[in-house]
């Protein structure tokens, strides 16, 4: 099935969409695998920064109900002592919107807040 989609930027969430609507349980599986994967990749996040605050975003937000409290319960379960504790995991809100407003800030940025030209 995956093969016969055309590739393009979307390709991949029609096709869990697809695959969510033709084999819930088998999709769901595979999802609790990424959200293992992604609560490891959280835990390495906290334990190596110890950040205050973690923003999470990406189009598979769009299936965050499938993986995003079981990825941050992952990480918080297993990191360094109580480092998690501490850790603000928040969800962006701005989505396909992050890329224009990113550029935008970018030309402000190098436009009119550098010095010394």
């Amino acid at each position: 099935m995956y093969g016969s989609l055309r590739a393009t930027e979307t390709s991949e969430i029609h096709f869990l969409k697809r695959a969510l609507e033709i084999d819930r349980a088998s999709t769901e599986s595979v999802f609790d695998e990424y959200a293992t994967d992604i609560g490891i990749a959280l835990k390495n996040l906290v334990n190596i920064f110890a950040p205050d605050y973690v923003l999470i975003g990406g189009e598979a937000l769009e299936f965050s109900a499938l993986f995003l409290e079981k990825s941050i319960n992952y990480a918080k379960k297993n990191a360094f002592s109580s480092l998690a504790d501490a850790v603000k995991f928040d969800i962006d809100i701005i989505g396909e919107k992050a890329w224009t407003l990113g550029c935008i800030y970018r030309v402000i940025e190098s436009e009119l807040f550098t010095v010394g030209r």
